[in-house]
Formats: structure tokens, sequence, C-alpha cells
């Protein structure tokens, strides 16, 4: 956490574990430059240690599975009524979804297995156009956000 520009990727982690929270709290408050990315299973509100943390550090972003909190502030997540892209359905699917039938969709990334598969389904042999290549006039790129 000393290390300019450092990302600490949490996965499930409750930070009830006084001890290592401590730590962490530390070097982020020492290094403003650090960050730590936690991907919680539970709802926002179920994450008090995380949110307790984050509310103090404005590098400390938590992705729960209803809402974030990001630079301490919390807001439910919001999907956009269109898809940005024709392909963009099966990428959508990987990070947002239902673990069974009984519950509504919501952000899947907290969970580990989740989480692996959305970084292992990245890895494509889709050949895409560099930025450079694209044509203006038939392109509608546009920014996407989760």
């Amino acid at each position: 956490m000393c290390t300019p520009d450092t990302l600490l990727i949490s996965i499930g982690f409750s930070f009830f574990d006084s001890h290592i929270s401590a730590r962490i709290t530390e070097g982020l408050s020492a290094n403003p430059s650090a960050s730590v990315f936690a991907f919680q299973f539970k709802k926002l509100a179920d994450e008090a240690a995380a949110c307790d943390i984050a509310s103090k550090q404005p590098n400390f972003s938590i992705y729960a599975r209803d809402a974030a909190m990001i630079n301490g502030v919390s807001g439910a997540w919001q999907l956009p009524s269109e898809l940005p892209h024709k392909d963009w359905g099966p990428i959508r699917a990987t990070y947002w979804g239902k673990f069974d039938a009984a519950n509504p969709q919501h952000f899947l990334l907290g969970a580990i297995e989740h989480f692996a598969s959305f970084f292992a389904s990245s890895r494509t042999t889709q050949m895409f156009s560099p930025a450079s290549a694209v044509d203006p006039a038939t392109s509608s790129a546009s920014p996407v956000a989760l």
C-alpha cells in the first residue's frame, strides 16, 4: 500500500478483521494515490465494516450486489434502458444477473466464481479494429458505464 498508484482488489472479504482493516486504512491514509476496490457478495447495507472504511477513505470503493459506494457516496445500480452496442448483452450478463430464480437481478462480481469468469471471458478471439481505423461516419461509439 506504500507504492504509488497501488490497487488492492478484494473479493468477499468482510473487513471485520480489525487488524487487517487497520493496516489497509493506514496504507490508504498514508498513500492517497493507492486504492481499494472491494467486491462484496452481500447487499451494501449488510457490509457495515467495509462501509465504515469507505465513508472515511475516499480511495476505498465498494461494489455490492445492490449498490456501490465510491468516494464516500453510495448509490443503487442503474442500468441503461438500451444497451450501448448490440454486443453488450453477453458482456453485461457476465456481471449482472441472478444467482437463482427467486431473487432479482443484481451485480454479480462479489461472488468469486462470477469475478473469475468475468475476467476469463474478457479474452476474446474476435478481432477489433484499432480506434484510429474506425470510420467515424459509420461508427456509433459512445462511452459505456457499468
